[in-house]
């Protein structure tokens, strides 16, 4: 059985119980937790989000094939931003751990290991005189998949190393999205490019694709009096 409550008063809402938010694409993306949450818009520019939860409960091997065991994941994200007019600027963070002495050991052919994950994302979006509009997001991941691994030396590869526990078991990846687009009374049209490295996970989202470079151009307009 799942709960939740998303009580609110005028510009602050809380997420209470078994409950699911998205910050961006590349760092938390509906992932449900059991936890908390909240969403504070108060009058003015500045506007900040916030989570913590457990993102996955401990589940045990039974020596059943069909079991897919797991350590305790919990996590926790931030994501602020100031919005104006002409401009809009965030800074999104999220941080994910499994807790290694939450169950007994793995076997091996499971492949099931304690991960640990840190993510950092710059998001923005300017208007450009009167008629483009210019948005983007950088977002760079550091994922050990091993928590177990030996500590090893920051290899300058990510400026996520400088904070990060880095360890044999370390990677560092980056993904870019940006959009260009142009809108003139009903007629729209964008020119947009995304590339995401080989190997970017975050533990926000179920599912990520990687590998791959986007290049879309997209157009809409509107005919017989907004009726198609």
């Amino acid at each position: 059985n799942r709960i939740s409550l998303h009580p609110k008063y005028k510009w602050a809402t809380a997420h209470i119980g078994n409950i699911n938010m998205s910050f961006s694409p590349y760092t938390l993306n509906g992932h449900q937790f059991t936890g908390g949450g909240v969403d504070l818009a108060p009058p003015g520019s500045f506007k900040i989000s916030a989570m913590s939860g457990r993102l996955l409960k401990a589940i045990n091997d039974n020596e059943d094939p069909r079991t897919i065991p797991s350590y305790t994941r919990m996590g926790y994200g931030l994501k602020t931003g100031i919005e104006k007019d002409k401009f809009k600027i965030g800074v999104i963070g999220f941080y994910a751990r499994d807790d290694q002495n939450s169950i007994d050991s793995i076997p091996e052919v499971k492949g099931v290991l304690p991960q640990e994950n840190l993510v950092i994302s710059l998001i923005g979006e300017a208007k450009l005189g009167k008629k483009f509009t210019l948005q983007a997001e950088y977002a760079s991941t550091a994922i050990t998949r091993d928590t177990r691994a030996e500590e090893i030396e920051n290899p300058g590869t990510s400026p996520l190393g400088l904070f990060y526990n880095n360890r044999a078991s370390t990677e560092y990846y980056s993904a870019i999205k940006t959009r260009l687009g142009y809108a003139a009374g009903r007629v729209a049209v964008g020119l947009g490019y995304e590339r995401i490295d080989p190997g970017y996970e975050t533990l926000g989202a179920y599912f990520f694709n990687n590998d791959f470079e986007n290049i879309t151009l997209d157009a809409s307009n509107t005919f017989f009096g907004d009726k198609l």
